[in-house]
């Protein structure tokens, strides 16, 4: 499994509150894997409600994690979509497969409520390919968020036995609004993060776990809020 770090993901969630004054309600993490996005928009949003989409039925352990609504299935299966339509939720967000981003995207677009919001954590080369192009033409973000570094994979062993890799590639935030629509040569924001110390873009730390990490950063993570739950 691939975990988005926590940092990172709040980072990109106080981007969208502080930013966009997005107070959202109703939040859908898509390819939740361990919840991190999840977890970590509870403390960006304490009173939002939280539904998380695992699409590799292989990893159902990760529910374990994640302490709100938990669905294993594939996403784009129309009896997960008839749950996200009735979840109606206002923010989607999602560190999506990569083969799968342009999909998640054009899904997430349709699902989510009407002036609602899509935040996706992305490889830097997203937008790269003719079908990616075609997708943001026609759906442009509201705002581009270059992460600096490189975020890199967790090391170390499977639960197959295979080596789990490192990944150098950059990663950027693209956060969309329901309903915006494209111009033949569309523009949009484009910002540099500040930058997290280098130990912070490990994707390693499972929600109930932060207490390992020290020292953790208060501006991410309350002190007072660390727990196992």
């Amino acid at each position: 499994m691939y975990l988005t770090s926590g940092p990172v993901a709040e980072q990109g969630l106080l981007g969208a509150r502080e930013l966009y004054g997005i107070e959202a309600q109703r939040i859908a993490d898509l390819g939740t894997g361990a919840g991190v996005f999840g977890q970590r928009a509870k403390h960006v949003w304490p009173a939002a409600g939280r539904f998380g989409f695992e699409i590799r039925s292989a990893e159902h352990f990760a529910a374990r994690h994640y302490d709100a609504g938990f669905h294993v299935g594939n996403y784009f299966a129309q009896d997960a979509r008839r749950e996200l339509r009735r979840w109606r939720p206002d923010l989607i967000v999602s560190n999506p497969p990569y083969t799968r981003a342009r999909d998640t995207l054009a899904l997430s677009l349709e699902e989510v409520s009407p002036r609602g919001h899509v935040l996706l954590l992305l490889r830097s080369t997203f937008g790269g390919s003719e079908d990616d192009d075609e997708q943001l033409r026609r759906t442009p973000p509201l705002d581009e968020w270059s992460i600096p570094g490189r975020l890199r994979l967790k090391r170390g062993t499977g639960r197959t036995g295979r080596p789990l890799g490192g990944d150098f590639v950059g990663h950027i935030f693209m956060l969309f609004r329901a309903g915006r629509q494209g111009r033949p040569t569309p523009v949009w924001q484009r910002r540099l993060l500040p930058p997290l110390p280098s130990a912070w873009l490990g994707w390693t730390v499972r929600p109930g776990d932060e207490h390992e990490v020290e020292p953790l950063p208060r501006e991410f993570w309350p002190r007072k809020e660390v727990g196992r739950g």
